[in-house]
């Protein structure tokens, strides 16, 4: 899905509404998506605390999908809200109390599972001033979790300029993805972002950046007929170092995306009833050949100082997930440009080791077009919306939040992207499905238990989980 300035997905509404489809026709759209994630999250109360205008109206009207404890606040006299947030209020018949002051707002929070910011939405620029600055930092103060409607209230959706902003654990986004979610500093107000598509006409967008949305990746996931098997499934190879924990966890990341069969290679067998052992004895391109491995993995707890496995792995043509201390060795020894067939996936500490130029939005997406064009072969930069590069185009990854900045989750997504490669989709595919669905872990614990305290064991248990919630969406 492309990504627009706000002020152009602003135009599009209008265009679309001139071309002949009500204006209400849209909010109500914008209005079930947002209600449809709001039912996702669990817990009884909800508070929404709304602003005056559309935005205001596509929360109350939200709400009115819940079957939970609802209170709704809004800042404004209700002479001075608009025409759709009086219909909406109407529609949803919630009682909504109007210029609620601050203190009656944060006393309704002590018992909030949820905080619905609707306050400002895709069209606020400039300055937030009172009383509005004391509701946002009462809800940034909260420590409730919260959802933004469309955009979180202070930004400015066209540049990601905020001088004080709500700040989001989820946001659900209209009509087109607004960049200013994706640059800073908005980028870490915006939290975990949803897109709902209301039918708006086409606009122009960002050149080479797309976001990565949950129906595409549903088109790309495998189907699976009863006479499907292990061999159908694809056969993982990873090639194990001496962290042999890093290893593990991109096995479980292989298996629990759905490949049918891992082998390790490694000096000592390790203790993971599911996969193959192979050693240092084996041939490892004629085992590659005979049973059929469909995707390899090299680098997660490798080593630095071991590059006996570089000639061969310039033989392997099957594709390779290569991490870590993988991409280490690869610019040590300059093989970049002799390898074939593999995905690079570092951390923004390991990408500077590949570049002088800035990985930060927006400036990070330019670095990573010029890099994969130097090196001829996509790479996964991973982080706070992970990026996904072709040498073509940009793909942003909206899920993910705190859960992942754990030691071992790379490892994990690694072994995700080898699982979707062995099951037949190519590297890019197999690398949106992955990142998308491993946020997707991520933000599926956080609804549950919070955002720290897990394992990486616990975040691979959630790939089958996150992997049936899109199938369900």
């Amino acid at each position: 899905m492309i990504v627009v300035k706000g002020s152009d997905c602003i135009k599009a509404d209008k265009i679309t509404i001139a071309s002949g489809i009500p204006e209400r026709t849209l909010m109500k759209r914008a209005s079930r998506g947002f209600g449809d994630f709001l039912r996702t999250l669990p817990g009884r109360n909800f508070v929404f605390v709304i602003g005056r205008g559309n935005n205001a109206a596509d929360g109350v009207f939200a709400s009115g999908f819940l079957k939970k404890q609802v209170e709704i606040f809004c800042v404004f006299p209700e002479e001075r809200i608009n025409e759709n947030l009086r219909w909406a209020i109407e529609t949803s018949k919630r009682k909504v109390f109007f210029q609620a002051s601050i203190s009656r707002i944060k006393n309704s929070f002590k018992n909030a599972d949820w905080i619905v910011d609707c306050i400002f939405g895709t069209g606020f620029r400039g300055e937030v001033k009172e009383p509005f600055k004391s509701v946002i930092q009462a809800i940034n103060n909260s420590k409730t979790p919260v959802v933004s409607c469309d955009v979180p209230s202070g930004i400015n959706s066209d540049t990601g300029q905020c001088q004080i902003a709500v700040k989001a654990n989820f946001t659900v986004t209209f009509g087109y993805p607004k960049l200013g979610l994706f640059l800073p500093p908005a980028r870490d107000f915006s939290g975990s972002v949803r897109f709902v598509d209301i039918g708006l006409k086409k606009v122009k967008g960002l050149k080479n950046i797309e976001l990565i949305t949950p129906e595409e990746i549903l088109k790309k996931i495998p189907e699976r007929e009863p006479s499907f098997n292990k061999y159908r499934a694809g056969h993982v190879l990873i090639f194990a170092g001496k962290m042999q924990g890093a290893s593990i966890l991109a096995g479980l990341g292989a298996l629990k995306s759905g490949a049918g069969l891992l082998t390790f290679f490694s000096e000592k067998k390790i203790n993971f009833p599911e996969a193959i052992h192979i050693g240092a004895d084996t041939n490892i391109l004629n085992y590659i050949k005979r049973k059929k491995v469909k995707a390899v993995v090299w680098g997660c707890g490798w080593g630095r100082e071991d590059a006996s496995l570089l000639e061969i792995l310039e033989k392997i043509k099957v594709p390779k997930v290569i991490d870590a201390d993988g991409i280490f060795l690869l610019k040590k020894f300059s093989l970049f440009r002799k390898l074939k067939n593999y995905i690079l996936t570092p951390h923004t500490g390991e990408i500077r080791n590949l570049t002088s130029g800035k990985i930060v939005p927006p400036h990070s997406w330019k670095t990573l077009l010029r890099i994969s064009r130097n090196i001829n072969a996509p790479i996964l930069l991973k982080g706070h919306q992970t990026a996904i590069c072709d040498g073509k185009k940009v793909y942003i990854n909206p899920t993910g939040n705190p859960i992942l900045s754990t030691g071992g989750t790379g490892d994990l997504l690694s072994g995700m992207i080898a699982g979707f490669i062995a099951q037949g989709l190519n590297i890019i595919d197999a690398s949106r499905c992955a990142a998308y669905i491993h946020g997707l872990c991520a933000d599926i614990l956080f609804k549950e238990k919070g955002d720290r305290g897990f394992l990486v064991r616990e975040i691979a248990k959630k790939i089958p989980v996150a992997i049936r919630n899109i199938e369900k969406h």
